[in-house]
């Protein structure tokens, strides 16, 4: 698969509408994740960085075409008598959540996800149906 960045291919079956960030939309604040689109003939792919986070504590919820994908904040449940001070933080682990709505050639029934190496993987495999019905002849009058 070839990697173009901020590549608009006018023969691509994504509309200037999908994908779109609902929460931005919405104008809520928080963490977000950074993430990355890709897409070939079979599927797009969205990768969002997540270090860190266990496959526990990540829920994805699909509602008709509305893809959300958040965490939850754990805080620290241990009991320790020792004092810790910190000095100085550059990270932290917090909650976030994302809403995505899909393009309507994605097939819902087959997507699926994997974290691994702080990424989480979210295939969304297109329609063969809806494919078909973008490829057609059109006869000159």
């Amino acid at each position: 698969m070839n990697y173009i960045r901020y590549y608009h291919n006018p023969n691509s079956n994504i509309s200037s509408n999908c994908f779109t960030n609902i929460d931005r939309k919405l104008s809520l604040k928080g963490h977000q994740p950074p993430m990355n689109i890709y897409e070939n003939k079979e599927e797009f792919r969205l990768e969002l960085a997540i270090p860190g986070y266990k496959k526990s504590e990540i829920e994805i919820n699909l509602d008709q075409k509305i893809l959300k994908i958040s965490s939850k904040e754990e805080k620290d449940k241990k009991n320790s008598k020792e004092t810790i001070i910190c000095r100085k933080v550059q990270f932290s682990k917090q909650a976030f959540s994302r809403s995505l709505q899909l393009p309507e050639s994605i097939n819902l029934k087959a997507i699926n996800a994997i974290i691994e190496d702080g990424l989480l993987k979210i295939f969304l495999p297109k329609n063969k149906e809806t494919e078909m019905k973008q490829t057609r002849q059109i006869f000159i009058s």
